[in-house]
């Protein structure tokens, strides 16, 4: 007997307004994945759960263009037939499983990047939306898993970087499916080692089904981040801001790089809003009286040297006036994001940029000869007098791409 959670139980469902879907047809284009493998029926499948949770029960008309055991150089190659000439105003675009095992040795990063790249172009050239989905984890079962997991991780890591300089969405549906003790996909989620569960669709629909609505709805285009954990090419061992949740806590590995002015308070806060995995680690500055400002640091470990190309990835909110959680350009209400040692480094992010109400600057940043050892992350806030505001910080990560063969493939 299979055991499913259908759509009707979903959290994502019950938090969503229940206006999106007409008027919209959304192309599906992938692999096995998109046609709903390991799910009991195709209703199970995440294209169809998308459709239904973006659409709140109304029926969203969309297209299924996924072809099982293809990479993304077969997907490009029917892009235009079964998307564009299809009629799709909205396409998904799910790849890069069977290119991570293609022939016993994977498909190059640069083949997969330059896939999802034409793919892209073609899609905005014909004005369509596109969301780019995160290749997924594999499981007991799989083979290849060395081979698969070096690659997948390779894949994600320019995603996460890279792909909003594409005009595309991305949907971490990586980090929905992974445990993150293993690296393989949840034993829940699991059908086969490749393939999903029933709840394994739901999960990733949980991810795609809320970016198709604020599409439909017309939203910034935005890009998600990426909770890796730490290692000797991802320098940061506490992505996820493990720590206890409380005021005055800060997670572990964070400090208090310079002291605070004016009345600031910090604290570890659950998991809310658009964040997908861990904890926010929140600020609060009230410059109603006199201006406030602190900075907040946390040390990189694993190896770096002089000319490595660093990229930093990470999940930024602020509170507006009005109580909502969004990014903002800047002005009186401010945050940043640098890499320094002794004093000085490189500002990567001079101020949030405002992206559909998420603030995740993918930046580069290229070691100099003196930032060898002892680089930090540091967390600049500060409001002037009369202003107050509330900030957080989530799902931070710094890559050595030069330790990864991707300095030359990743652009910054």
């Amino acid at each position: 007997m299979v055991t499913t959670r259908s759509f009707r139980d979903s959290a994502v469902l019950a938090s969503m307004p229940i206006i999106q879907g007409v008027g919209r047809k959304w192309g599906f284009m992938g692999d096995s994945h998109t046609v709903g493998s390991g799910a009991p029926n195709s209703i199970y499948g995440f294209a169809a759960q998308s459709c239904i949770l973006a659409g709140r029960l109304q029926n969203v008309d969309h297209a299924l263009a996924g072809i099982g055991g293809q990479t993304t150089d077969q997907m490009l190659a029917r892009f235009k037939t079964d998307i564009i000439d299809a009629g799709c105003d909205g396409v998904v675009i799910l790849g890069g499983t069977n290119d991570s095992a293609f022939n016993g040795v994977g498909v190059p990063v640069a083949t997969f990047i330059g896939n999802i790249v034409a793919m892209l172009q073609l899609a905005r050239a014909y004005g369509i939306r596109a969301i780019v989905c995160t290749v997924p984890p594999t499981g007991a079962g799989a083979g290849d898993l060395a081979i698969r997991s070096k690659l997948i991780e390779a894949y994600n890591l320019w995603l996460k970087l890279a792909v909003h300089n594409e005009g595309a969405r991305l949907a971490d549906i990586h980090s929905a499916l992974v445990d993150p003790a293993t690296g393989q996909t949840l034993a829940a989620y699991n059908a086969d080692g490749i393939h999903f569960t029933a709840l394994g669709h739901l999960a990733i629909a949980e991810v795609v089904a809320p970016i198709m609505q604020a599409m439909n709805m017309a939203a910034t285009l935005g890009v998600d981040a990426p909770p890796v954990a730490g290692g000797t090419c991802a320098l940061v061992a506490n992505p996820l801001m493990n720590g206890t949740v409380g005021t005055g806590n800060s997670p572990t590995g964070w400090f208090t790089q310079q002291a605070a002015t004016g009345s600031v308070t910090r604290g570890v806060r659950a998991r809310s809003g658009t964040l997908q995995k861990g904890q926010w680690f929140e600020a609060a500055l009230d410059g109603t009286s006199v201006a406030a400002s602190v900075i907040y640091g946390l040390s990189l470990g694993g190896t770096y040297a002089g000319g490595d190309k660093l990229g930093v990835t990470c999940r930024m909110e602020i509170e507006d006036t009005a109580g909502n959680w969004r990014a903002t350009r800047g002005g009186a209400q401010q945050g940043s994001l640098s890499l320094n040692v002794n004093n000085g480094g490189a500002n990567l992010n001079n101020t949030w940029r405002e992206t559909g109400g998420l603030a995740v600057p993918p930046s580069m940043y290229v070691v100099t000869a003196n930032a060898s050892s002892g680089l930090a992350l540091w967390w600049k806030l500060a409001v002037v007098a009369g202003q107050n505001i509330k900030a957080r910080i989530g799902e931070v990560q710094v890559y050595n791409l030069t330790a990864m063969g991707l300095d030359g493939v990743i652009a910054g």
